[in-house]
């Protein structure tokens, strides 16, 4: 059996918490791809499903908008 991970694109405008989400994510598990890696997310799409993770609230955890 081979081991399948399953991978997320993060689209986040915000570099410190894109570097963050990332980071995270890949700790989880996650294969991460950044929307910045086109060739790559265009590569990983080809070859099955890929889910995306678009952050566009700029709140901190915990609190609302």
């Amino acid at each position: 059996m081979t081991d399948v991970r399953s991978a997320l694109v993060v689209a986040e405008a915000g570099e410190p918490r894109r570097v963050f989400l990332v980071g995270r994510l890949t700790a989880d598990g996650y294969e991460v791809l950044t929307a910045l890696e086109s060739a790559r997310v265009g590569s990983r799409a080809a070859g099955g499903a890929v889910g995306l993770l678009v952050d566009t609230v700029p709140t901190r955890l915990g609190q609302a908008a």
